[in-house]
């Protein structure tokens, strides 16, 4: 099963692959011919989906971790579920009162900072490049 496995590997590249994508020459090849499935294709079809499909849960498990390790993602993604109506919480803003011209905003300049509007402009686009340093 193993080199049945490894040849899936060789012809799907991605997880978003379909069984389609695979060349006739899976079919007819020894780890095939050895299982019988050059005889069954349905059978070749099931093995693929169930070697996809735990493929795709390992790479999501894999990828939660790697959220989960990162610092950056995890507080911006608990920010965003802060101040939710009926949990208590709620984010107005962060007072800087060491400020000495109260109508300045950013680094040094005092004001405040609404953590969830900040929270809003965190996407895709930023965690994937925190995520490729």
């Amino acid at each position: 099963m193993t080199a049945l496995h490894t040849l899936f590997e060789s012809h799907t590249p991605g997880l978003n692959a379909h069984f389609r994508d695979l060349p006739d020459s899976v079919s007819t090849s020894a780890p095939a011919v050895k299982l019988g499935l050059d005889r069954h294709p349905s059978d070749l079809r099931r093995l693929w989906e169930d070697w996809q499909s735990a493929r795709t849960t390992r790479a999501r498990a894999d990828f939660d971790v790697l959220l989960e390790e990162n610092q950056f993602v995890g507080f911006w993604a608990g920010v965003k579920r802060m101040g939710k109506e009926g949990d208590g919480t709620v984010v107005h803003g962060v007072d800087n009162e060491d400020a000495a011209d109260e109508e300045a905003d950013g680094e040094g300049g005092g004001g405040k900072a609404d953590l969830k509007a900040l929270a809003k402009g965190i996407g895709g686009k930023q965690i994937q490049d925190v995520l490729k340093v």
